[in-house]
């Protein structure tokens, strides 16, 4: 067994389950008064089950409600010998007088600051209580910046778990890869989804091993967070054609070397369509990490260190022509007989 000053560091993000505001289309923000689900709290045991068999050294969680009975729900689906710590730095991004109000009531009242929330996040600012002029995106940034190299340099060589939120994890997984948050939109968190952040002995910037990995809880792929409109590419690394295409509902899926995948490439980003089209992109893992590298409107940081493995589908979503695109998942394992996938392994 290799000592731990040998092996690479890896901080396993998840996001709370399911929550009520999630369900009633609320912002949540810093605010407790958001509660799982009862379908939040079977699906957070259920993560519990998956994540077994890594041997966390730690289990740090956000203080928010939502957090703490997400990371009490997965550490008690399976005895879990790490210690729960509690970590301010892991609350959610503050929304201030946005929080408990539905999406749609905001995007009607304040169509400029939300412009700002999806279009230019780095600009994105609110008053908070004091009247005192926040940019609460650039602040979450700051605070991930410290909590990632924290965390490495307290577990050397082990795997840690982090429970958080979907504004919050994703800017601690893109300040490790060296992004900061004018890039905000261009991963997705899903409830419940896992990502992996591997750091080698020395090294402060991170690699994304995995990406928003919830095919133990759902056999499909994640959902846009922007709706089932425009183009969602599909990477299907090693894979059989015809069963990569039938998981995915008889999408068309074109060979990575072929010249029709560079027209496809050259094509993007495509209108947005409704509703929302698949195409599936077949090759080696080595053809397929050309193709992410080559995709438009990814930032290069984000898949520099990105490698596919064989066998698992990576997805990259369109809404239309003037979004960002947005890296769905990254590594997501194909589902298993019963319709589900035990993603993780020490």
């Amino acid at each position: 067994m290799r000592e731990a000053k040998d092996r690479v560091t890896r901080l396993w993000v998840l996001r709370h389950a399911a929550s009520t505001y999630n369900r009633q289309g609320r912002f949540q923000g810093s605010s407790n008064s958001s509660h799982l689900t009862e379908e939040g709290l079977n699906d957070a045991r259920r993560a519990g089950e998956a994540l077994a068999g890594i041997p966390f050294d730690a289990v740090y969680t956000s203080p928010l409600s939502r957090a703490m009975e997400t990371s009490g729900a997965v550490t008690a689906a399976r005895e879990f010998a790490a210690p729960v710590v509690s970590h301010s730095a892991l609350a959610e991004i503050s929304l201030f007088g946005w929080e408990g109000r539905r999406y749609a009531e905001i995007c009607d009242e304040c169509p400029d600051q939300y412009g700002d929330w999806v279009h230019a996040p780095a600009r994105f600012s609110l008053e908070d209580e004091r009247g005192t002029r926040r940019y609460p995106v650039c602040e979450a940034f700051d605070r991930a910046r410290g909590l990632a190299g924290e965390l490495v340099s307290r577990h050397p060589g082990k795997d840690v778990l982090v429970v958080t939120h979907n504004g919050m994890g994703r800017a601690l997984l893109l300040s490790a890869l060296g992004l900061g948050p004018e890039s905000f939109h261009t991963i997705q968190q899903n409830n419940l989804g896992v990502s992996v952040l591997e750091y080698a002995r020395g090294e402060k910037e991170a690699r994304l091993r995995v990406l928003n990995a919830t095919g133990y809880i759902s056999a499909r792929l994640p959902k846009p967070k922007s709706g089932p409109i425009g183009v969602r590419v599909v990477l299907a690394p090693e894979m059989d054609r015809r069963r990569a295409s039938g998981w995915l509902n008889g999408a068309e899926c074109v060979e990575a070397c072929s010249e029709e995948c560079g027209r496809l490439i050259a094509g993007l980003p495509l209108p947005g369509a409704r509703p929302l089209t698949t195409v599936a992109l077949a090759g080696t893992a080595n053809e397929l990490d050309g193709v992410l590298a080559r995709l438009p409107r990814l930032p290069a940081p984000l898949v520099r260190t990105a490698r596919l493995d064989p066998g698992r589908f990576t997805v990259v979503h369109y809404a239309g022509p003037h979004s960002p695109a947005a890296l769905l998942a990254l590594n997501l394992s194909i589902p298993g007989p019963d319709g589900t996938s035990m993603e993780f392994t020490a």
